[in-house]
């Protein structure tokens, strides 16, 4: 069975401080998938189970504003998160690095968003407004399975995923999904890591 790594990173200030923490992130990724042994690796605002959530609300269009106010998750994503973790694809696609659009937001949803927001239509398609009836819109192109970001006591947090890069995210918390035994899997990423720049330092891991 597969192993899955997840640490704490922070980028260095001068990366932070520029607009390169976008490609320096795609470089530590690309470092690391490059290590034999790793299927997938990914970054995220927050890992499950630590806790919930960077919040806001959706307003689903065609839907009259202040039906459901409740508090959704957001997450911020590079395309290869929902791999990493295993997440499946219940409809749809998966966000990809070309979902990048001035105008419009692209966005997969959970299960239990789909519940609350559109339970009897299909959500493929669909728009909604981030955090105000007029706030920017996003369109849904996939829907996933349910995690348990808040503990697995609780039930599933309806779920909106963005990509990344559209809302840069540091501290980063990063993913690694290998066959490596786990001692030598974070050998292998410290290594990964140091060859992208020395002075990252792994946290939490």
């Amino acid at each position: 069975p597969d192993n899955v790594l997840a640490f704490e990173l922070a980028a260095p200030a001068h990366v932070v401080n520029s607009k390169t923490l976008v490609p320096f992130q795609k470089r530590l990724l690309e470092a690391l998938e490059a290590v034999p042994g790793v299927t997938g690796a990914a970054l995220v605002n927050q890992v499950p189970l630590d806790g919930c959530c960077f919040g806001g609300t959706v307003y689903p269009e065609g839907v009259p504003a202040g039906k459901d106010a409740r508090r959704v998750a957001f997450l911020f994503v590079t395309p290869g998160y929902m791999t990493a973790m295993g997440i499946p694809l219940r409809a749809g696609r998966f966000l990809t690095y070309a979902d990048t659009n001035d105008k419009e937001l692209f966005a997969v949803v959970n299960q239990a968003a789909v519940n609350r927001y559109w339970p009897d239509r299909n959500p493929i398609g669909a728009f909604g407004r981030l955090n105000r009836p007029d706030g920017n819109r996003f369109q849904v192109v996939g829907v996933v399975g349910d995690i348990r970001n808040d503990g697995l006591n609780n039930a599933p947090e309806a779920e909106l995923y963005l990509l990344a890069t559209m809302i840069p995210v540091n501290p980063m918390d990063i993913i690694v999904r290998s066959t490596l035994p786990t001692g030598q899997l974070l050998s292998e990423v410290r290594r990964a890591l140091k060859a992208v720049d020395k002075t990252l330092a792994i946290r939490n891991a």
